[in-house]
């Protein structure tokens, strides 16, 4: 089964597991034979530069701290079964464009009230009815 998807993580509050998340969701796809590229989106770069630290090749990253476009990631799209983005902790035009072009979006959040009321604005811009 071929999947073609495209998968967000995100939360505005940094050190909730994006980048963790989204690195071991990619090794996990990989190997089960879909061909995929993961976007580190966030200036900080942490997937960028656990790539090249662990001169890992199973997949590719692109190191996109700039502005995404949703052609950039439609682009994307048509090279792999499979876009995983890693987006930079907040909620501003790049990553309203990363949610919007996602076909799931993982929140990941730890166990405390502070990251429960800090995904808000991520899952609101989710869904505009609930402003």
């Amino acid at each position: 089964m071929i999947l073609i998807i495209t998968i967000a993580i995100a939360n505005q509050k940094g050190g909730v597991g994006k980048t963790t998340t989204a690195i071991n969701l990619a090794s996990s796809l990989v190997r089960n034979n879909h061909k995929l590229v993961l976007i580190d989106a966030d200036p900080q770069g942490s997937a960028a530069t656990w790539h090249s630290i662990e001169d890992n090749q199973a997949f590719e990253i692109l190191d996109h701290p700039g502005e995404l476009t949703q052609a950039d990631i439609e682009t994307l799209e048509t090279a792999y079964d499979c876009v995983i983005i890693d987006a930079p902790p907040a909620v501003d035009d790049k990553v309203e464009t990363i949610l919007k072009a996602s076909d799931l979006v993982i929140l990941p959040v730890t166990p405390s009230s502070l990251d429960l009321w800090s995904c808000k604005e991520t899952l609101d811009t989710l869904d505009p009815k609930s402003e």
